[in-house]
């Protein structure tokens, strides 16, 4: 008994550990999951633990649903070198739900401490990148900015999910708001604000709503205002100067149509896409991947493979309708905008965050 115990208290250290590494060392996150995964399944097998359940499958579907896609992909895909590595970073897809099942399995208040950590981890992060750029006109976090913004969307959530006085779910809603829009991202501010509005009105009556949503509003116009880098990138939304993601766009659809059935596979998009464009353009120097999850997915994996990743968000929709389940159902609708103008799963960052957070969801009772 003694053994299975610490058996379990070390799994649930490595969970809190790969939220950290997550955010400032995703190596330790790798190694993190890896372990935590083994030893998941060491203690489900040596104690008898009932860990494969109709629920558990519930849980585990969404992302391991989107892990097989990228699978089948790796088998007819040319980029034989970098196939290992880019599997490996998609490994959180199976290995987060798995973990968090199990531990959750367990210890009935895993869950609310895993929430806790992981905002404060966001919120430590924010405060760090808000100084960096703010106060010192550096970047000393190295994440991208539209990795960044979700993180502080999902935080948002999680805040409305665990927090139980209303005062401090407002103080910690505006402290992210400081956060997200000193970071010049435009999807996730926009997101962010709708988020804003679907948590607040399910909070408020329609006063306290209004009141609310109006100071948020306020706020973010003055404060983008003040930020020169989040205003600038703003105005050339609305002047409609993004003219590289709209050329980038044009060319993933000319690459997706010589491959239209089952796409150029797992890994080998890039490559692809770097046919169709000019050596001179600036998305062929930086190596710009489609900045759009629905585009490079059909590119790399096909119709059939874009058919699947759109089953998998319709059944999790509406398991989150039927189920009520509003944190879930949120959660999932930031994801399927974010999708719109970002190769969100292209990293470990995202791969990893977006596995937590659709766990986190269907874990959480409402």
């Amino acid at each position: 008994m003694k053994i299975e115990r610490l058996l379990h208290d070390i799994i649930q250290f490595i969970v809190y550990l790969s939220i950290i590494g997550l955010i400032f060392l995703p190596i330790i996150n790798s190694i993190s999951l890896i372990a935590c995964s083994a030893l998941s399944i060491i203690y489900a097998w040596s104690y008898k633990k009932k860990v494969i359940t109709i629920k558990s499958l519930e849980i585990l579907a969404p992302t391991a649903g989107v892990f097989f896609i990228y699978f089948y992909g790796s088998f007819y895909s040319e980029n034989i070198d970098q196939i290992a590595d880019i599997m490996v970073k998609r490994l959180p897809l199976l290995f987060v739900p798995l973990i968090l099942i199990v531990v959750n399995s367990q210890r009935p208040n895993f869950l609310i401490k895993f929430l806790n950590l992981l905002i404060g981890v966001i919120l430590l992060l924010g405060l760090l990148n808000f100084m960096s750029n703010v106060i010192f006109d550096t970047d000393i976090t190295n994440i991208p900015r539209s990795y960044l913004g979700m993180y502080y969307c999902g935080a948002l959530i999680i805040n409305y999910m665990i927090q139980s006085k209303i005062k401090q779910k407002i103080s910690i809603h505006f402290l992210l708001l400081i956060f997200i829009l000193s970071t010049p991202a435009k999807a996730p501010i926009l997101i962010f604000l709708l988020v804003s509005m679907l948590l607040i009105y399910r909070e408020l009556n329609l006063m306290k709503f209004i009141i609310l949503a109006s100071s948020i509003f306020i706020s973010t116009f003055i404060l983008i205002n003040y930020h020169e880098d989040t205003k600038n990138r703003f105005l050339k939304l609305i002047h409609d100067s993004d003219y590289i993601r709209k050329r980038n766009w044009e060319h993933s659809l000319l690459a997706i149509k010589d491959n239209i059935y089952f796409g150029v596979g797992t890994g080998d998009g890039l490559t692809k896409l770097n046919e169709y464009r000019d050596k001179s353009w600036l998305e062929y120097y930086l190596n710009y991947n489609t900045h759009n999850q629905y585009l490079e997915i059909i590119l790399t994996h096909g119709i059939f493979g874009l058919l699947l990743f759109l089953i998998l968000l319709a059944i999790s929709l509406n398991f989150a309708i039927k189920h009520h389940k509003k944190f879930y159902f949120i959660i999932l609708l930031i994801f399927a905008i974010e999708f719109i103008i970002e190769v969100y799963l292209a990293r470990q960052h995202g791969v990893t965050f977006y596995s937590y957070m659709l766990t986190i969801g269907l874990l959480k009772n409402e």
